[in-house]
């Protein structure tokens, strides 16, 4: 019994210690399924293929959701964005943390190559004149 709780603790500490360590255990989403998703498509619509994002935002009229996953501190990203409930625009973007500052890559969203669609910017820029 004792040796049997000494091991479950052991096996514990292990799992804590190697979560920590990573910087790839939180999210880690499917990014591939990512090509079925069409310009117009509804909010409703990219859930269903998509999932839930890591993170949402909404800035002048547009919002933005963002999956991630990671690979060996490789962080790969898709961003979505949706004017008046559709899809207008689609974006990849990769982010490398060297220095595994992070304990999940959703907190390393709008970094690396992160680049907003000239679409985006148009929209935004127009909307808050």
């Amino acid at each position: 019994m004792k040796k049997t709780f000494v091991l479950s603790i052991y096996v514990a500490i292990l799992i804590v210690v190697s979560l920590s360590v990573s910087s790839c255990w939180v999210v880690h989403q499917n990014l591939k399924v990512s090509n079925n998703l069409k310009d117009g498509m509804t909010k409703q619509e990219v859930l269903k293929i998509m999932g839930s994002p890591a993170k949402s935002e909404f800035s002048n009229g547009v919002e933005e959701w963002h999956y991630c996953r990671c690979i060996n501190k490789i962080n790969e990203y898709v961003a979505l964005f949706f004017y008046e409930d559709k899809l207008i625009a689609k974006t990849n973007y990769t982010v490398f943390d060297n220095y595994e500052m992070a304990s999940s890559c959703d907190q390393l969203i709008k970094m690396g190559n992160y680049i907003e669609p000239d679409i985006v910017i148009e929209l935004r820029s127009r909307i808050r004149r």
